[in-house]
């Protein structure tokens, strides 16, 4: 099967989203150069492989980013909140994270993930009270 020609489009602004009142299709208006837009239309599941892939994606390119000192360096969004819990029947741990200006993330994780999780974090906190840094992984 012959692949479609592909064509190069730079994002300038991304004006817009909706959710169509089917609840099934997302879709975002993206601008480019001049008059140039497209008007994307995801179901949700492709929507969140988009941004998976998309995450991925910036990931590495923060990877290849290191200061002087060679430590990589990490733009992180601030998180006004973040709470956690377990859903009805247990098995996971259920932590949300609420971005300023944004919607929430969820992650799932194994009870030994987050017990994991809980020393590193008390950590980090008292580097962070302190002004000390501490390494990430």
């Amino acid at each position: 099967m012959d692949q479609p020609e592909i064509s190069t489009f730079v994002v300038k602004s991304l004006p817009r989203g909706a959710v169509l009142e089917d609840g099934q299709v997302l879709e975002i208006e993206v601008h480019g150069d001049g008059a140039a837009a497209l008007r994307l239309r995801f179901s949700p599941e492709m929507l969140d492989l988009f941004l998976t892939r998309a995450g991925d994606l910036w990931a590495r390119a923060l990877a290849k980013e290191a200061d002087d000192s060679g430590r990589i360096q990490v733009r992180a969004r601030e998180v006004e909140a973040a709470s956690a819990a377990a859903p009805l029947g247990g098995g996971k741990v259920i932590l949300a994270l609420k971005p300023k200006g944004a919607a929430a993330s969820h992650y799932a994780m194994d009870p030994e993930t987050a017990a994991s999780l809980r020393p590193l974090l008390r950590k980090a906190e008292e580097a962070a009270r302190s002004g000390a840094a501490t390494p990430s992984g």
